[in-house]
């Protein structure tokens, strides 16, 4: 879910703004991974007004057509009510928009995320109702234990026992051999990618290990320009739990270094909800009709072990090839300071390493 840097920006000019995409060949195609889709994406730009969200997204819709991989429109963030009224005749027959929201730090702006369910890879309405029904389950099973802030403290804290009482640690840090292990397998990365994060320095991007008592990574996060991603743990180790407690710390740390940063992550409807929700993000209500981003990413390239959506089981090929039973879909969620306490962030920062 994430674009690397080091992939040249290729600029298509429209009508009123210039829309980049993240390939290194014809717009939306790149020999390094699966997941260029994004169009249009800068956070930093502000609008309050609805026509000029409303050009953005008309722009980025017609940029993303001459893409056969791109699936999100952009992502902005507004201070104005969505157009919806302007944006639905841009669309073509068998298309619909999907909007999710977060908060961001500051008034009453809201980070979005626009796409659309394209004919191509469209998800059939039942399919996204009963998503979207799975998605509220899980929030509303989670609501009645860790709702208050003394329920997510204590449940917090004793995640951070579990890590104790098993000698493992979390690190910063991580070599090509650990984050290999670690997102080959269910990402796709390649050694080069995994270098080139082992060793970079930049400030928006940070690795987040836990280590078990031989020093192995046995889980990884990567937080990137304010996204949550490549959450994963070895083969031998999943199922475990251990995921929740190094997300807890990776918050914790981000919350502690960068106090106003919007730490946001795109959450697997059917896999990552569940601990994202553990560890201290929450999923706004949406008021739009269509809030998942369905089938806008693919993930690794192995169905037997990462088994597809149940209703992309029987997709064929995407017109670049891509396997359609590979298409995944996602819910926005953002880490809700609210519930990291001082007993919190002094436990888990002050947690031996």
């Amino acid at each position: 879910m994430y674009i690397f840097p080091s992939m040249p920006m290729q600029t298509i000019s429209t009508h009123d703004c210039d829309t980049a995409y993240s390939g290194t060949a014809a717009p939306g195609c790149t020999p390094d991974a699966s997941y260029d889709r994004v169009v249009w994406n800068d956070e930093q730009s502000v609008h309050t007004h609805p026509h000029s969200l409303a050009a953005l997204v008309r722009d980025g819709i017609d940029a993303m057509r001459q893409s056969c991989r791109s699936r999100l429109v952009l992502r902005t963030t507004a201070c104005c009510p969505l157009p919806l009224d302007r944006l639905e005749p841009l669309l073509c027959p068998g298309e619909s928009l999907e909007i999710a929201h977060r908060p961001c730090n500051g008034g009453n702006r809201r980070h979005l995320t626009v796409g659309i369910n394209a004919a191509i890879r469209s998800v059939a309405p039942h399919a996204i109702g009963t998503m979207q029904d799975s998605v509220r389950a899980h929030i509303g099973r989670l609501a009645s234990q860790i709702a208050s802030p003394t329920a997510f403290t204590r449940h917090a804290l004793a995640e951070l026992d579990i890590v104790a009482r098993q000698g493992m640690h979390f690190d910063t840090h991580g070599n090509t051999r650990d984050l290999l292990a670690l997102w080959q397998a269910p990402f796709g990365w390649s050694e080069g990618q995994c270098r080139q994060y082992a060793l970079s320095e930049r400030p928006d991007e940070r690795i987040f290990i836990l280590r078990d008592t031989q020093r192995r990574a046995i889980s990884g996060v990567l937080v990137s320009q304010g996204e949550s991603t490549e959450w994963a743990t070895v083969p031998d180790e999943q199922g475990k739990g251990h995921i929740v407690p190094l997300l807890i710390y990776a918050n914790s740390v981000m919350l502690a270094e960068h106090p106003s940063q919007d730490v946001y992550a795109e959450l697997r409807w059917n896999r990552s909800v569940s601990p994202a929700l553990k560890s201290g993000f929450c999923i706004p209500r949406q008021e739009y009709r269509n809030w998942l981003l369905t089938n806008h990413v693919t993930i690794g390239d192995a169905p037997h072990t990462d088994a597809p959506d149940p209703w992309n089981t029987g997709r064929g090929k995407l017109g670049d090839g891509t396997a359609g039973a590979m298409l995944r879909s996602f819910v926005v969620g953002h880490m809700e300071r609210e519930r990291f306490t001082d007993e919190i962030l002094d436990a888990y920062l002050h947690f031996p390493r």
